[in-house]
């Protein structure tokens, strides 16, 4: 299919608007389509990093492998002509930032999962990161397979995705039902670990960045397909709806703040469990975009409304996910449009292009 080129001019400076919360006259939309789930979502690939049973390996997994899904899901998303850029990232949904500080990851056809590594804290003057860490130069191989692959028709995203923090990758290596007794029973080497873990987030993200090609003379950030005009990384913190409030202030806040005044600028993604933390997260200049998610099962939209609202006096909001018509509808009805992006799933291509559609006319 021979597509044509969309205005990439007018796209970018609607993403500009939006992150800069600057006065629109429609929110910013994008569409995302089918699953997320890398099963799903790599339908040709997905068999090619099956672990049978044994921890997979870096060399197990061969990017030239996906190049026929992310050409797809380009033209899926070209087709729909969202406000977003389309980005090739690293076989979203697999743990980088677990396997590279050590967990071994297991993968079947229908999902990736890791098994906890430190089993004594002796291990933890062991813990370390060099460039030639076997997992990080897999990032870099797909990076330069998908450059090399696309011959700038689409960008390489700033990341893989998810890129886990400091809180997740602690749940990881420790078992998360281990991480919240250690809390208790020895604090101060949970805060030596993530202290450890933020150093190696930082320091994989600036070193992959580097290796990153600049597209229409900006980057987009991994998943969420946002360009700005410079590097934007954007942190995964699910370990925040099991943490409570106290725990976050005294071993994560200052870790945050760490990794996201490291970036000119910075996305955080959210459940709805994780709100308490954002009155902590406005503070925080380089901290640009707040993504909340709707979940499947999670509350309404419209129980959320207040909080939302509130989040648009301090940062650009994105809300993404299983998002209603009715909810879609309300959000257009209650949030001013100025840095706002809605950003729903839909099962195809045509139900994408009629609820986008419908979505600039207001007509839901």
């Amino acid at each position: 299919m021979t597509l044509k080129m969309r205005n990439y001019g007018e796209i970018i400076q609607r993403n500009v608007a939006f992150v800069n919360r600057e006065p629109v006259e429609r929110p910013l939309f994008g569409i995302w389509v089918g699953s997320y789930i890398p099963s799903q979502l790599y339908k040709k690939a997905a068999k090619s990093f099956s672990s049978k049973n044994k921890p997979i390996t870096p060399e197990a997994i061969d990017p030239k492998d996906f190049l026929a899904d992310i050409d797809r899901l380009f033209l899926e998303h070209e087709q729909i002509g969202d406000d977003l850029i389309w980005s090739a990232t690293p076989l979203i949904g697999f743990p980088w930032m677990e396997a590279i500080v050590g967990c071994p990851v297991y993968a079947s056809s229908d999902s990736l999962w890791t098994v906890p590594y430190i089993n004594n804290w002796e291990k933890l003057d062991e813990i370390n990161f060099s460039p030639e860490n076997k997992w990080f130069q897999k990032i870099l191989e797909f990076k330069e397979v998908f450059a090399e692959h696309s011959q700038e028709r689409y960008p390489i995203s700033t990341s893989p995705s998810p890129i886990r923090g400091p809180g997740d990758m602690m749940g990881a290596a420790l078992g998360q039902q281990r991480l919240c007794l250690e809390l208790y029973d020895n604090p101060e080497k949970i805060k030596k670990l993530a202290s450890i873990y933020t150093d190696i987030w930082i320091r994989v993200n600036k070193l992959q960045m580097e290796k990153t090609p600049r597209f229409q003379d900006g980057y987009v950030v991994a998943f969420y397909n946002i360009w700005t005009p410079d590097f934007c990384q954007y942190n995964q913190e699910d370990s925040l709806d099991y943490l409570s409030p106290k725990f976050f202030r005294e071993i994560l806040s200052e870790n945050h703040i760490k990794i996201f005044n490291s970036f000119e600028y910075s996305l955080i993604h959210l459940h709805f469990h994780s709100l308490y933390c954002l009155r902590d997260l406005y503070k925080i200049s380089n901290l640009k975009i707040i993504e909340i998610n709707k979940d499947l099962f999670g509350p309404s939209i419209f129980k959320l409304l207040p909080t939302l609202k509130e989040v648009k006096k301090h940062k650009s909001l994105l809300i993404w996910g299983d998002l209603t018509k009715e909810e879609i509808r309300g959000l257009l009805n209650e949030l001013s449009p100025h840095g706002l992006c809605i950003y729903p799933i839909v099962k195809d291509v045509e139900e994408g292009k009629a609820l986008l559609k419908r979505m600039k006319n207001k007509n839901l």
